[in-house]
């Protein structure tokens, strides 16, 4: 455990401004915590507190926070803390917390049930933002398909971020009843294993539908993981400048991440043996995307790996493309691995709009090689898809004057955006 850098006079004045507070923020030795209470002047009640986030920088195992046992807060909007200063008993948390954030930040010493959870929630009636990382407990055996002991309804619930294993979070959204076409969601599964992704896929699949989106973005890390998320962008696709860092200013969305192979920072990976990255995104995810109409393909996936034919036939009415990586852009739309007859068929074959960003000019590896492209899109062309007559090039390395005249002899309009 941490010493404390703390004198005693500061840890009084601390609790002594409690009752006029509004925002208090601590981060400490959970051993500082200790000597707070023990002071014996904790205040009966926070009336003013709005904002609380208590952290214990020692990260001492099994520590209890008592605060809302020893003052009560009334007011209190915003509750963030460490795993091990939360108590999961009903009724423990003000009632009129909008925001609740709580992260485990030692993974695995401490969970908690997912029935604790919901009854906690139960009680929180107001929330609109919910953030959970690493914090459910893991189920095996018959229990893990176990219906949920109970439903709760958060009607206000804007934001939705979990971070756990697959199982646990399928049966916490099977306990929430909320609206998914106004929350904002994100749910990084970790490792997927076959079998959660069969549990991950209804729910994945029912709030797609709820949504219906009609923008997509699908990064990848070397093949080994997956970062999908969709949009329903009601005509405001806005992406900012940047390849990777570029966001999409509309809700609501769905954002789902997962692991399929290898080892990835602390995760508990699976075997090699696991489904290939194809087959776990596009079954999952792209089921039910019949709709959508804007992609960003962000990919390290070869140029024949079967995603790349998955992935067309899942979206068979894009009309613009999004990338930053030239393989991609080249296997997105060349011709399929398997076409049904004799002539070569393209993916994607309504495309119309293309746009470059941040990708690296030059013509060699990686880089875009116009003598390559144009080819391609003019085989499109002669192959009957429709023709794409606008390329935007958005802070493109390496660009010279001659491939935009060179692109601009197959495509009508060559949009160049020079980063400021």
């Amino acid at each position: 455990m941490e010493s404390s850098k703390l004198t005693q006079k500061t840890l009084r004045a601390v609790v002594d401004e409690l009752p006029r507070a509004e925002w208090l923020d601590a981060e400490m030795p959970f051993s500082d915590f200790e000597r707070i209470e023990g002071t014996g002047r904790w205040p009966a009640n926070a009336s003013f507190l709005h904002h609380l986030s208590v952290k214990d920088s020692s990260l001492q195992a099994n520590a209890r926070l008592t605060f809302f046992r020893k003052c009560t807060a009334p007011s209190l909007r915003h509750f963030e803390a460490g795993l091990s200063f939360m108590n999961w008993i009903p009724g423990a948390l003000p009632v009129s917390l909008t925001t609740l954030y709580v992260q485990n930040t030692r993974y695995s010493s401490e969970v908690t049930s997912v029935e604790n959870v919901v009854d906690v929630l139960q009680c929180l009636p107001h929330l609109e933002w919910l953030t959970l990382h690493m914090v459910l407990e893991s189920v095996s055996g018959p229990g893990t398909a176990s219906p949920p002991h109970k439903r709760v309804a958060l009607p206000h619930l804007h934001t939705l971020c979990l971070v756990d294993s697959a199982i646990p979070c399928v049966r916490l959204f099977q306990s929430l009843v909320f609206s998914a076409a106004q929350t904002e969601m994100v749910l990084d599964f970790g490792s997927v294993y076959s079998t959660s992704s069969m549990a991950i896929a209804p729910i994945i699949v029912g709030l797609v539908r709820e949504i219906s989106p009609d923008a997509i973005v699908i990064r990848d890390h070397c093949c080994r993981s997956f970062d999908c998320t969709v949009y329903n962008t009601t005509a405001t696709f806005a992406p900012q400048s940047g390849a990777e860092s570029h966001t999409y200013h509309v809700r609501p969305l769905l954002r789902v991440k997962g692991t399929i192979a290898s080892f990835v920072d602390d995760y508990p990976i699976v075997s090699q043996n696991t489904p290939s990255l194809a087959t776990n995104l596009c079954n999952t995810v792209l089921s039910c995307l019949q709709s959508v109409t804007t992609c960003s393909l962000y990919l390290t996936a070869s140029r024949t790996d079967p995603i790349w034919d998955q992935i067309a036939q899942a979206l068979p009415k894009v009309t613009v493309l999004y990338t930053s990586k030239f393989s991609a852009l080249m296997a997105s739309l060349g011709a399929v691995a398997s076409p049904s007859s004799d002539a070569p068929q393209y993916r994607m074959a309504h495309v119309t709009q293309l746009n470059l960003l941040n990708v690296h000019f030059g013509g060699a590896g990686w880089k875009v090689n116009t003598k390559q492209l144009v080819p391609l899109l003019s085989s499109r062309k002669e192959g009957g898809c429709t023709p794409i007559d606008r390329i935007t090039l958005d802070g493109c390395v390496n660009l010279t004057a001659l491939d935009v005249d060179i692109l601009r002899e197959s495509v009508q309009d060559v949009h160049v955006v020079i980063e400021r």
